[in-house]
């Protein structure tokens, strides 16, 4: 197993933090599940660059529940 960490400002940490309190969840559930599903729409690390262009681009998470 590995950690994985970034920084932001503590005002955008805050509201994170009360965000995932109000759905019940922690912000360490929420982090892994966005790694998990950025890994999951590009697939497999080892592609070709090539293969990885074809792919669509990364639009990140919307409101509507998804980045397809």
């Amino acid at each position: 197993m590995r950690t994985a960490t970034t920084k932001v400002r503590r005002e955008v940490y805050e509201e994170f933090r009360a965000l995932c309190q109000e759905r019940g969840e922690t912000p360490y559930s929420v982090l892994q599940g966005f790694l998990l599903a950025f890994v999951e729409h590009f697939g497999e690390t080892a592609a070709p660059a090539a293969e990885v262009q074809e792919k669509r681009p990364w639009t990140g998470w919307h409101s509507s529940g998804g980045g397809s």
